[in-house]
């Protein structure tokens, strides 16, 4: 079924009033940037998302998932990391069949536009992490891995 007919099948069938808010869904900082392009990738189509989020009682939630939708997420930090550069990182030991796949996955994030190139590193307080890659379960396929807790000792 089109996206366009699911929509029009779900608001259809929506009957009553919406749910209360959810106590999880309290939004302290902004979490999109309106000068950020909208986003062009993605699977959720923010036409047929609108239409729901209107329905939701807390505006205030909703906006932020709007704005998410159309402008992308801020993957902002503000704690002990962003106080200093830390750029020297060893990535978790591959042979070359892991490289290959690796250098393949960034390529491909590169031309999709979900990452950048950073030319200078240090004046952005870039904090870098190991990567590595593991086989998926059940496949042939490959996995990369991000190894999000590091630095363990921030600013050591």
């Amino acid at each position: 079924m089109p996206s366009d007919h699911a929509t029009n099948f779900i608001l259809a069938s929506l009957t009553g009033s919406p749910p209360p808010p959810r106590p999880n869904t309290l939004c302290e900082l902004p979490i999109f940037n309106t000068n950020n392009m909208p986003a062009t990738t993605g699977s959720l189509n923010p036409h047929h998302w609108d239409q729901f989020l209107i329905m939701y009682p807390d505006q205030a939630f909703t906006t932020q998932l709007h704005g998410a939708l159309h402008h992308g997420v801020k993957l902002g930090y503000d704690r002990p990391l962003c106080s200093a550069t830390h750029l020297e990182v060893t990535n978790l030991p591959m042979d070359n069949a892991n490289i290959h796949h690796l250098h393949h996955k960034i390529d491909a994030c590169l031309a999709e536009g979900h990452l950048c190139l950073v030319t200078e590193p240090a004046t952005t307080k870039l904090v870098c992490l190991p990567v590595g890659v593991v086989p998926k379960p059940c496949s042939d396929k490959w996995c990369t891995i991000y190894h999000l807790s590091h630095p363990q000792n921030p600013g050591s």
